[in-house]
């Protein structure tokens, strides 16, 4: 079995978006907006397409 099943990725997205906020002190809606612009941008994708 492989240690990074395709269905837990999500749960340890918000997991992440979780423990940053808590450890930064900020909400978890600005934590999982920052992890998401990072995210986009190592990728070189649009963050959130139509805005």
């Amino acid at each position: 079995m492989c240690l990074w099943d395709v269905h837990s990725e999500p749960w340890m997205v918000a997991r992440v978006a979780a423990e940053i906020a808590d450890l930064k002190r900020i909400s978890y809606e600005d934590a999982t907006r920052q992890l998401t612009l990072n995210a986009a941008g190592l990728f070189g994708i649009p963050a959130f397409p139509g805005s």
